[in-house]
């Protein structure tokens, strides 16, 4: 395959807390120009790294319980801590044994249910 003109970009996330993009320019077949953007997820919040490893990190938990919390879309510790006990128990098919499990696995993280994250947005 033989590139003259165009551009390629390509984005990484490898780590969770930044994205970063690089762009190339070619012009004749040569790269002209290169571009390097590296950015945050969240701009302005300084926020524990702990809080963007998934929730299957917490070893306590079972296959089901994980597969409820993701079909509820909860996929990082950061989305569980901010869940108050009452809504994780309003989960179908959630059950008093899986809230036990989870507090005890965050438990290990330094984090807790109910736990308020300025600066967190689901999603990240």
């Amino acid at each position: 395959m033989d590139i003259q003109n165009g551009r390629i970009v390509k984005t990484t996330d490898f780590n969770p807390l930044f994205e970063n993009q690089v762009t190339l320019t070619f012009s004749s077949g040569r790269v002209v120009s290169q571009e390097r953007l590296q950015r945050k997820y969240v701009p302005g919040a300084l926020l524990d790294p702990i809080l963007f490893r998934p929730i299957s990190e917490i070893y306590e938990l079972t296959e089901p319980v994980i597969a409820l919390l993701l079909a509820a879309g909860v996929h990082r510790l950061g989305d569980l801590v901010q869940m108050s006990p009452t809504a994780l128990m309003r989960i179908r098919g959630f059950d008093v044994l899986a809230m036990e499990r989870i507090e005890e696995g965050l438990l290990i993280f330094g984090l807790k249910v109910g736990m308020a994250l300025p600066g967190w947005s689901a999603g990240v």
